[in-house]
């Protein structure tokens, strides 16, 4: 998905700002992203593109914590 926002451009700006993003690029991307690493080479540039990222990294940080509190209480359980 983020390869698309990507490469379609922004309709705010009549699809004038789109980039040439490869699939890899863009799944290294959103790997990196949501490991929370961040390496900075490779950033959302058009407006959707932002948006998409904002609203992946805050729904994979609660994923995460999810998980981290699911196997904290699945652990307290077996210690029963």
């Amino acid at each position: 998905m983020f390869e698309q926002l990507e490469n379609n451009g922004d309709p705010f700006y009549d699809y004038s700002n789109s980039s040439e993003l490869a699939f890899w690029d863009s799944f290294y991307y959103v790997l990196i992203t949501m490991t929370t690493i961040g390496y900075g080479d490779i950033c959302p540039g058009t407006v959707l593109a932002k948006m998409f990222t904002i609203i992946f990294v805050v729904a994979a940080l609660v994923s995460i914590v999810d998980s981290i509190v699911d196997v904290s209480v699945m652990s307290m359980w077996s210690l029963r």
